[in-house]
């Protein structure tokens, strides 16, 4: 069994905002990182948190939030984190609700979210560590795209 000490988690999200209506009705989009912290292999259940999607237009906009695949897995339906500086991979998965059921994805890997935005709406995004998994201390991390299109 590897020790769980030191194990560090997190996932940096990059942000687009396309289209023209988007841009016209002038918004501003901002998206924290999803920050785990430690991870425990030897838990029965998942480590789980949460980050925040802040879109705040000025005009009343109906726009669709997708989050895009794993950089490190290049999937939706698998993503991962890898370790800085070995082979190992941590499976992860970011969701819609806090029941973690509804997959976050970009319409064609699982769904995105559609929202109406007329001045400041935060999206919760939900995240978790799927529990039980043998890997090495260290720092893990991955990179996922988050699109708003209107």
């Amino acid at each position: 069994m590897k020790s769980e000490r030191g194990l560090r988690c997190w996932i940096l999200c990059a942000v687009l905002l396309l289209g023209s209506a988007a841009s016209q009705a002038r918004c501003l989009i901002s998206v924290q990182g999803v920050r785990f912290g430690g991870y425990d292999e030897s838990q029965l259940v998942a480590t789980v948190t949460s980050a925040d999607i802040t879109i705040d237009c000025r005009s009343p906009i109906l726009v669709t939030v997708n989050i895009g695949p794993s950089m490190t897995s290049g999937t939706i339906s698998n993503r991962e984190m890898r370790h800085s500086s070995r082979n190992d991979r941590l499976a992860y998965n970011l969701f819609q609700d806090a029941a973690m059921h509804t997959v976050w994805g970009d319409g064609t890997q699982a769904g995105g979210n559609v929202v109406r935005v007329e001045g400041v709406v935060v999206q919760r995004v939900y995240a978790q560590i799927f529990p039980r998994q043998d890997v090495w201390v260290g720092d893990y991390s991955d990179s996922v795209t988050v699109t708003v299109l209107p």
